[in-house]
């Protein structure tokens, strides 16, 4: 009996799949078949670096092709202007993306990232407010000192070959606990703390990881398996419930001698009107701003710092602006962080030669066309960005590193507008904190910089840099990127 239900739902299960792989066949475009993208998504992906994939991708079908996610049929694009029509004049038909799922966990649920339309538009509006011009120069108090922090526990390890990945964490953690929370977690001097282990890791390889990117909706149903980590997330509910008690007594004081931080402004917001954002969604922001940016800013800091070490050209470059703004003072200001363009190019280079993920993607919320192609309500379109990023057509001599690229004659500020760089995305959903996330890392990097000089080591690995498979987090090349930190003399030394 059992033998024959199983036949029957193995049978219905074929069925299913082999009306899913015929979707693409009568559509004039070149497709990826089913069966090969269950190959890529199961197996392939776990055993190559995900951009050589989803470049091969490109090479095999071509700059716009059929494929799929999960059982939807998904368009891939690669073309600038399609991006823009997309993430801009088509907003309100791809507002959704496919990573917005629930999970049952509050936490997770009412993040920016899964909250439906009205409701995203409120905490976005609020979350905009907090990354203004003025109240990011209020932040850079907080980032300076635990910058400070940790270039004097960088002073005790000068001349020594090793990685500066557990430090670049360290500041990580640090930095958005104090501008997230107003907490001073001083996880460079305590790396082993309960905050530390709870709060880094959570997109590390593992089942829960791959069901949020393959089959989030499994995620209610699959036991013990939890997404975010349970751990995480109860350690995070509980601390974030009681600051935010803490807080609610003192905000009026925060408030008045201007050191308001991000949850201080959201906890004002709800103050002022009880509707517009609720408390499990005050907890889920705070959330958010660790997952989306802690392996980020560590994995591109390790890059950036990467690859001004084996382009010390690049590095001498950097050193003769930071020092041209800055001179002699001791702290740095917001004006002079808007001064430092090819620094703040060095990070975008960065992240454009070693991509993080592998493609961007938008839900079709009601039926329309792009590209030529019917786009019906529930399709996805993917953008490409591995390939993107790596197609002379918008990156010349995409190969090489050339910080330069981001600077527009030569001087007059990053390109922002550059619509074939996606790290940040575009359109009303792009990174709500961006500003604050360059900002951060600009500070760490040229203070870094004035004090000391890297230095490649017969273990720094050589270009290209060979990647982990898989998504990896902050993980993500087969070799430790080994350098060496020698102090700055007071000369010019660039």
């Amino acid at each position: 009996m059992w033998l024959v239900l199983l036949g029957v739902l193995l049978a219905l299960l074929v069925i299913k799949i082999s009306q899913i792989s015929q979707f693409w066949r009568d559509r004039g475009i070149p497709y990826e078949p089913y069966w090969r993208y269950l190959y890529r998504m199961i197996w392939e992906i776990n055993r190559r670096p995900i951009g050589d994939v989803q470049r091969e991708l490109v090479k095999r079908y071509g700059p716009m092709y059929g494929s799929y996610h999960g059982s939807r049929p998904t368009l891939v694009v690669t073309d600038v202007e399609i991006v823009k029509e997309v993430f801009v004049k088509k907003f309100e038909s791809f507002f959704s993306r496919s990573f917005e799922f629930t999970t049952g966990e509050p936490l997770w649920d009412n993040s920016i990232l899964q909250l439906p339309k009205d409701e995203w538009k409120a905490v976005r509006t609020i979350m905009g407010y907090t990354f203004t011009t003025s109240k990011l120069r209020g932040m850079i108090l907080k980032l300076d000192v635990i910058c400070k922090r940790l270039l004097s526990k960088l002073d005790t390890i000068i001349d020594q070959e090793g990685t500066l990945s557990k430090y670049f964490n360290s500041y990580a953690v640090d930095s958005i606990a104090a501008i997230a929370l107003g907490m001073d977690v001083n996880s460079i001097d305590n790396p082993d703390s309960e905050f530390v282990k709870c709060c880094t890791g959570i997109f590390k390889p593992g089942v829960a990881s791959l069901l949020a990117l393959v089959a989030p909706q499994l995620l209610r149903y699959v036991p013990f398996v939890h997404f975010p980590p349970k751990k995480t997330v109860d350690f995070f509910t509980k601390l974030s419930k009681h600051v935010i008690g803490e807080k609610k007594k003192n905000l009026d004081e925060a408030l008045k001698n201007g050191t308001a931080d991000i949850l201080d402004l959201h906890l004002l917001a709800q103050r002022e009107d009880p509707q517009t954002i609720l408390t499990d969604e005050i907890l889920a922001s705070q959330a958010f701003i660790f997952i989306v940016g802690l392996d980020n800013t560590v994995l591109t800091l390790e890059l950036a710092t990467y690859f001004l070490t084996v382009f010390p050209e690049a590095q001498a470059r950097a050193i003769r602006e930071i020092r041209s703004v800055i001179g002699d003072k001791s702290d740095v200001d917001y004006e002079d962080l808007q001064k430092l363009k090819f620094v703040d190019a060095c990070l975008r280079e960065a992240l454009r030669i070693t991509p993080m993920g592998g493609v961007i993607d938008r839900v079709c919320n009601s039926d329309t066309v792009v590209a030529g192609q019917e786009i019906h309500k529930g399709m996805l379109i993917e953008f490409n960005f591995p390939h993107m990023h790596n197609d002379p057509k918008y990156f010349p001599e995409p190969e090489k590193y050339k910080p330069e690229r981001f600077l527009r004659n030569e001087g007059d500020g990053p390109l922002s507008e550059l619509d074939a760089f996606m790290m940040f995305g575009h359109g009303p959903k792009n990174c709500v904190g961006k500003r604050l996330a360059l900002m951060n890392m600009q500070i760490l990097l040229s203070n870094l910089l004035l004090r000391f000089k890297l230095e490649k080591t017969d273990r720094t690995p050589k270009l290209p840099l060979k990647l982990k498979p898989g998504f990896r987090g902050n993980d993500i090349t087969v070799e430790p990127l080994m350098l060496k930190l020698v102090p700055r003399v007071k000369v010019n030394d660039a």
